[in-house]
Protein backbone atom coordinates (compact mmCIF):
# COMPACT_ATOMS: atom_id res chain seq x y z
CA UNK A 1 0.00 0.00 0.00
CA UNK A 2 1.24 3.11 -1.17
CA UNK A 3 1.29 5.98 1.66
CA UNK A 4 -1.10 8.98 1.31
CA UNK A 5 0.71 12.34 -0.08
CA UNK A 6 -0.69 15.41 1.38
CA UNK A 7 -0.86 18.74 -0.34
CA UNK A 8 -0.47 21.19 3.20
CA UNK A 9 -0.68 24.51 3.54
CA UNK A 10 -1.76 27.45 5.84
CA UNK A 11 -5.11 27.74 6.33
CA UNK A 12 -6.02 31.59 6.10
CA UNK A 13 -8.33 31.08 8.87
CA UNK A 14 -9.61 29.27 11.96
CA UNK A 15 -11.88 26.56 10.91
CA UNK A 16 -12.93 23.48 12.48
CA UNK A 17 -9.80 21.48 12.00
CA UNK A 18 -7.90 24.27 13.58
CA UNK A 19 -10.09 24.35 16.02
CA UNK A 20 -9.86 21.08 16.83
CA UNK A 21 -6.06 20.13 16.57
CA UNK A 22 -5.79 23.47 18.85
CA UNK A 23 -8.28 21.78 21.94
CA UNK A 24 -6.35 18.83 21.35
CA UNK A 25 -2.95 21.18 21.95
CA UNK A 26 -4.69 22.60 24.68
CA UNK A 27 -4.57 25.97 23.30
CA UNK A 28 -7.10 28.60 21.90
CA UNK A 29 -7.57 28.72 18.60
CA UNK A 30 -8.73 32.26 18.99
CA UNK A 31 -5.32 33.76 19.65
CA UNK A 32 -4.06 32.34 16.02
CA UNK A 33 -2.13 34.72 14.19
CA UNK A 34 -1.31 34.59 10.02
CA UNK A 35 2.09 36.06 10.03
CA UNK A 36 4.54 37.02 7.08
CA UNK A 37 8.18 36.14 7.30
CA UNK A 38 10.18 39.84 7.86
CA UNK A 39 13.36 39.17 7.24
CA UNK A 40 16.20 41.01 9.96
CA UNK A 41 18.30 43.63 8.76
CA UNK A 42 21.02 42.43 11.45
CA UNK A 43 21.93 39.15 10.68
CA UNK A 44 21.13 36.10 7.60
CA UNK A 45 18.40 34.12 9.66
CA UNK A 46 18.97 29.77 8.84
CA UNK A 47 16.12 27.67 7.47
CA UNK A 48 14.02 25.43 10.21
CA UNK A 49 16.24 27.04 13.23
CA UNK A 50 13.52 28.64 14.38
CA UNK A 51 14.49 29.30 18.40
CA UNK A 52 18.53 30.03 17.11
CA UNK A 53 17.11 32.87 14.79
CA UNK A 54 14.81 34.29 17.91
CA UNK A 55 17.57 34.22 20.08
CA UNK A 56 20.02 36.10 17.66
CA UNK A 57 16.79 38.98 16.90
CA UNK A 58 16.59 39.11 21.01
CA UNK A 59 20.59 39.77 20.80
CA UNK A 60 20.09 42.24 18.57
CA UNK A 61 16.87 43.99 19.17
CA UNK A 62 15.45 43.51 22.78
CA UNK A 63 12.07 41.80 23.38
CA UNK A 64 11.86 37.95 23.91
CA UNK A 65 10.21 34.49 22.57
CA UNK A 66 6.95 33.38 21.96
CA UNK A 67 6.76 29.49 21.08
CA UNK A 68 3.95 28.20 19.78
CA UNK A 69 2.73 26.19 16.60
CA UNK A 70 2.37 26.96 12.52
CA UNK A 71 -0.82 24.60 11.48
CA UNK A 72 -0.64 23.69 7.82
CA UNK A 73 -3.86 21.82 6.20
CA UNK A 74 -4.53 19.62 3.54
CA UNK A 75 -8.92 20.33 3.52
CA UNK A 76 -9.30 17.67 0.90
CA UNK A 77 -7.70 14.85 2.03
CA UNK A 78 -8.63 16.01 6.11
CA UNK A 79 -5.30 16.52 7.40
CA UNK A 80 -3.99 19.03 9.74
CA UNK A 81 -0.85 19.18 11.03
CA UNK A 82 0.91 21.44 13.85
CA UNK A 83 4.85 22.47 14.08
CA UNK A 84 6.25 23.56 17.10
CA UNK A 85 7.65 27.09 16.48
CA UNK A 86 9.23 30.48 17.64
CA UNK A 87 8.58 33.93 17.10
CA UNK A 88 10.23 36.68 18.03
CA UNK A 89 7.90 39.32 20.37
CA UNK A 90 9.32 42.33 19.57
CA UNK A 91 9.31 45.21 22.04
CA UNK A 92 6.22 46.46 21.59
CA UNK A 93 4.50 42.75 22.01
CA UNK A 94 3.79 41.96 18.39
CA UNK A 95 4.68 38.44 16.75
CA UNK A 96 7.55 38.67 14.34
CA UNK A 97 8.11 35.59 12.41
CA UNK A 98 12.06 35.83 11.48
CA UNK A 99 12.42 32.52 10.34
CA UNK A 100 12.89 32.01 6.15
CA UNK A 101 10.22 29.38 4.58
CA UNK A 102 11.18 26.29 3.02
CA UNK A 103 7.64 25.81 1.31
CA UNK A 104 7.39 29.53 -0.25
CA UNK A 105 4.36 30.77 1.29
CA UNK A 106 3.40 34.23 1.92
CA UNK A 107 1.90 34.05 5.11
CA UNK A 108 1.33 30.89 8.27
CA UNK A 109 -1.20 30.21 10.75
CA UNK A 110 0.55 30.17 14.53
CA UNK A 111 -0.88 29.83 17.43
CA UNK A 112 0.90 30.82 20.90
CA UNK A 113 1.48 28.15 23.21
CA UNK A 114 1.87 29.77 27.04
CA UNK A 115 2.63 26.84 28.31
CA UNK A 116 5.35 24.38 26.34
CA UNK A 117 8.94 26.38 25.15
CA UNK A 118 12.04 25.22 23.83
CA UNK A 119 14.81 24.11 26.38
CA UNK A 120 18.54 23.90 26.02
CA UNK A 121 19.82 21.25 27.42
CA UNK A 122 22.21 18.36 26.60
CA UNK A 123 22.60 14.35 25.11
CA UNK A 124 25.38 12.61 25.56
CA UNK A 125 27.72 15.66 26.15
CA UNK A 126 26.54 17.43 22.98
CA UNK A 127 24.55 20.69 22.80
CA UNK A 128 20.67 19.66 22.44
CA UNK A 129 17.51 21.62 22.17
CA UNK A 130 14.24 19.89 23.70
CA UNK A 131 11.21 20.55 21.86
CA UNK A 132 8.04 18.92 20.26
CA UNK A 133 7.60 16.78 17.46
CA UNK A 134 5.16 17.46 15.34
CA UNK A 135 1.41 16.49 15.86
CA UNK A 136 -0.64 15.19 13.27
CA UNK A 137 -4.61 14.39 12.62
CA UNK A 138 -5.93 12.34 9.98
CA UNK A 139 -10.35 12.75 9.19
CA UNK A 140 -10.63 14.44 13.36
CA UNK A 141 -8.37 12.17 14.98
CA UNK A 142 -4.75 12.29 16.21
CA UNK A 143 -2.31 9.80 14.88
CA UNK A 144 -0.36 10.55 18.14
CA UNK A 145 0.23 12.13 21.29
CA UNK A 146 2.14 15.19 21.83
CA UNK A 147 5.88 14.47 22.64
CA UNK A 148 8.82 16.25 24.08
CA UNK A 149 11.76 15.41 21.72
CA UNK A 150 15.95 15.96 22.25
CA UNK A 151 17.20 17.46 18.68
CA UNK A 152 20.87 17.31 18.73
CA UNK A 153 21.89 20.74 17.52
CA UNK A 154 25.10 20.51 14.71
CA UNK A 155 27.70 22.69 15.22
CA UNK A 156 26.52 24.76 12.39
CA UNK A 157 28.79 28.58 11.15
CA UNK A 158 25.49 30.11 11.95
CA UNK A 159 26.13 29.02 16.25
CA UNK A 160 29.27 29.85 16.01
CA UNK A 161 29.35 33.38 14.58
CA UNK A 162 26.79 34.37 16.83
CA UNK A 163 27.99 32.68 20.02
CA UNK A 164 24.74 31.07 20.66
CA UNK A 165 26.25 27.76 21.95
CA UNK A 166 29.91 27.34 24.34
CA UNK A 167 31.59 24.19 24.80
CA UNK A 168 31.18 23.27 28.66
Amino acid sequence: MEPIKFNSSSPKKVNVAVRNIAEHLCLDAGNAVLLKFHRPMEFEPELQSCFFNVWVQINFKGGGFQHGWLIAQDTAKDFIEAQFHSVWVDPNGDYIDVTPRTDGQKRVMFIPDFDRQIRLTHSDGAPAIMTYDNFRMFQGQPLAQVEPIIAIMQDTQFIQKHGLLRST
